[in-house]
């Protein structure tokens, strides 16, 4: 064992390496002893501080009051706090570390160029929360009088021969879907979208959506499409996978409109620690990747640091939103995914979507079922519909009516089983976001009023919601968005009472 004069020796020397090390270097450092008392400060403190600091004093003094508060519950082994000098103007991001057996604490400063870029990813997130807050707000308003007016020119078109007033009632349609489309873009950006995800391949889909792909594209870009085989899978809703690769490829479309190539490419990546990257880190895991890549004229750094903000663009002359690449981080974010840009001026862009893997379902085989006739009397097709907006209710009432169903409508979830008494139902339709009794709920009740389990539901909405999520794993249960085509609400009703009867 070594004797105790030879251990105070060696650690009065390992002090004196320390604290030669701290003083030499040009991080802002302070070392203080357990109870906060200044033990050393190195000179680039003394200059950040902008004014003297006197060895002894209790280190809260160089602070303002206003930051004392702050820097008494902070916990800042990891994470950095904002504070101010009382002889400096501008805050300073500080953290703080322990030494180990009780050697005392060390206070680092930040460089000016990590605290500004940790402060525009704070106001950048603050500014996609309040989005996705204002999105979340008014869409479920706005999608009902979507459908509304989407419903009542479908409506217009079937009922009319006049051939300039079928074209009226289409271009009605188109602008419908063109608001109903922004209300997706800001809910996806938002990350508030209803999502329905399901295992799929991926090269699969890619296959499918080439396609509609090359018919974006004019002659003079050349579109590449490199699939691994064999394919892999991922978890994600197919539509806004769809939707997210749809707005990459518009967007280098855009980039080389007078000629070039695009290439659509899926993969596979395996990172045993974090792989860094921009706009995201990607966490150590297995995935599957889809890039997209063109021979464009690239983006300089200051154009990358800004080009996923909501309402920023550079194609505003064409009609540009802001909202594509906002839109694409919003959409692979919430499907647990991660999304990394690569691109330098002169050398084109690629987008990489990173998704855990999973692994394809085994084939089910499709279940035959064998229905006894009873020989009885084919029952009416009756349909309970539940939906607050008057001008919805009466409009989707009159369609289902024309398509042959008795509709029992109410405008609540208590009105509607005051109503079961009058007929057998075989559906229920109901808007989820209701007053009072949400539309889940209401068909729980209903089959258990009913007694029957298994009764078809369609559950409309005009935006996500926890609730909505619980009940889309049921399925009897659909899930239409809103806006809906009034085509699309009756294709639905007939599947799903056509496979329950």
């Amino acid at each position: 064992m070594r004797r105790p004069d030879i251990l105070r020796t060696s650690r009065r020397a390992d002090n004196k390496l320390l604290v030669w090390l701290l003083t030499s270097l040009a991080i802002p450092i302070a070392m203080l002893d357990d109870t906060g008392r200044v033990l050393m400060i190195n000179a680039a403190w003394q200059v950040r501080a902008g004014g003297p600091v006197t060895i002894g004093d209790d280190a809260l003094e160089m602070f303002a009051t206003e930051s004392h508060a702050q820097i008494r519950k902070a916990q800042m082994d990891h994470h950095g706090v904002s504070v101010r000098f009382v002889h400096a103007a501008d805050p300073v991001l500080m953290r703080r570390m322990h030494l180990p057996d009780g050697g005392g604490i060390l206070l680092l400063i930040d460089d000016g160029a990590e605290f500004t870029r940790l402060q525009a990813a704070e106001a950048h997130s603050q500014r996609l929360q309040a989005v996705g807050q204002l999105a979340a707000g008014i869409a479920h308003d706005f999608n009902n009088v979507l459908t509304a007016i989407l419903g009542a020119a479908d409506m217009i078109a079937e009922r009319s021969d006049d051939e300039q007033t079928c074209a009226d009632a289409a271009i009605i349609r188109s602008s419908g879907e063109r608001g109903a489309d922004m209300v997706r873009q800001l809910l996806a950006l938002g990350r508030q979208q209803t999502l329905l995800p399901q295992v799929i391949g991926v090269s699969k889909a890619m296959t499918s959506l080439a396609e509609m792909l090359r018919r974006l594209l004019p002659t003079s870009i050349a579109f590449d499409l490199m699939l691994e085989t064999p394919g892999r899978a991922v978890r994600v809703d197919g539509n806004q996978l769809d939707r997210a690769l749809v707005n990459l490829v518009i967007n280098a479309r855009d980039a080389i409109a007078s000629g070039g190539r695009i290439c659509l490419a899926t993969g596979h990546a395996t990172f045993l620690e974090v792989h860094q990257a921009q706009p995201d880190p990607v966490p150590a895991g297995r995935y599957v990747t889809i890039s997209v890549d063109d021979d464009g004229p690239g983006m300089d750094a200051t154009l990358k640091a800004r080009i996923f903000e909501p309402f920023f663009t550079t194609k505003r002359d064409i009609g540009g939103t802001g909202l594509g690449l906002a839109t694409v981080l919003g959409i692979v974010r919430q499907s647990e995914g991660f999304l990394t840009l690569r691109s330098a001026p002169n050398e084109g862009t690629s987008f990489t979507l990173y998704f855990p893997r999973h692994e394809l379902p085994e084939p089910v085989l499709a279940s035959v079922a064998v229905v006894a006739d009873s020989g009885g009397p084919v029952g009416e097709r009756c349909v309970l519909l539940v939906e607050d907006e008057d001008l919805l209710r009466h409009l989707v009432t009159a369609m289902l009516v024309r398509r042959g169903w008795r509709v029992l409508a109410a405008d609540c979830a208590e009105a509607a089983l005051a109503m079961l008494e009058h007929g057998p139902i075989r559906a229920v339709v109901s808007d989820m976001m209701m007053p009072g009794m949400d539309g889940g709920a209401l068909v729980l009740a209903v089959r258990a009023k009913l007694n029957q389990p298994q009764l078809p539901a369609i559950l409309v909405s005009g935006y996500a919601d926890v609730r909505l999520r619980s009940h889309t794993t049921d399925t009897a249960n659909q899930f239409l968005g809103k806006p809906y085509k009034m085509s699309d609400l009756a294709h639905h009703l007939d599947r799903l009472t056509q496979a329950g009867a």
